[in-house]
């Protein structure tokens, strides 16, 4: 005996039918921590859809959790595509069909690892490749040993919870901390000593012309990097370049009107 499709299942069939391997949009409502609801993309292929949070934590949704396929991804649970209404409620929003080549711009920020392992265990890796992008280094995430988030661009979200910002390889978090502290840091603002300290843990320096202490701050100009490198304050350093200046200036003038001259 056939088991009866529900409207749901019927609507995307004949979605996944036109458009090939597709996934649904929608919004797991509250309860869920930090936020009254959670933007999430259920991954589905033959019975089942694959939705990147941790539902078995909730009573409401712990019932619709199927116990097979398991794709063994952390933070990721499997319902049945005939129960995924009552996961994904229509109530938050409509629910949305899209193929997977539009996985990408749907997908937050921060359940992209999880998504892209689900695409890898699905066998669909290579439907979303070269969508995925390092956000300074536009490297493919699908291929790259690790994705972070930086700290800089953590963002609340209206109540307890957090907002990542765009997903960068591991390379480039790397690069993005300094190596002598391990704090994060702009890379014009490392390497401030030759010992590596960046612009936090950059020893206190005094001018050596106004003896005042010399404050990087927290963005500094290129010139106040190289004022403290040579022991300048700002001011100072200003004021030794701007005669630097003056005395090239002066000497290549010296050195154009001195022939007409006779000692």
């Amino acid at each position: 005996m056939t088991a009866i499709e529900n409207d749901v299942v019927q609507e995307f069939r004949a979605f996944e039918k036109e458009n090939g391997p597709s996934f649904i949009w929608g919004q797991i409502s509250s309860p869920y921590v930090g936020c009254f609801y959670l933007n999430v993309c259920a991954i589905v292929k033959g019975d089942f859809a694959y939705i990147p949070a941790e539902l078995h934590r909730f009573s409401r949704y712990r019932r619709f959790v199927a116990d097979t396929p398991d794709t063994g991804v952390e933070g990721v649970e499997c319902v049945r595509l005939e129960d995924i209404e009552n996961v994904l409620s229509r109530s938050c929003t409509e629910l949305e069909f899209h193929p997977l080549s539009e996985l990408a711009p749907n997908v937050p920020h921060a359940r992209v690892p999880s998504v892209l392992d689900i695409c890898r265990e699905l066998d669909y890796a290579a439907l979303v490749e070269g969508n995925f992008q390092c956000n300074l280094c536009e490297t493919d995430l699908l291929h790259v040993d690790g994705i972070s988030y930086l700290e800089g661009e953590f963002r609340g979200n209206g109540g307890v919870g957090i907002e990542v910002g765009a997903p960068v390889c591991s390379e480039c978090y790397d690069l993005q901390h300094c190596s002598y502290c391990g704090r994060e840091c702009e890379p014009d603002f490392q390497d401030v000593t030759d010992s590596g300290h960046c612009i936090s843990c950059a020893p206190d320096k005094v001018c050596s012309l106004c003896h005042e202490d010399i404050d990087l701050g927290w963005n500094p100009s290129p010139e106040a990097i190289e004022g403290y490198r040579t022991g300048h304050c700002s001011d100072c350093c200003e004021e030794v370049k701007r005669g630097e200046e003056e005395n090239e200036k002066y000497t290549t003038t010296e050195a154009a009107t001195g022939s007409l001259f006779r000692k």
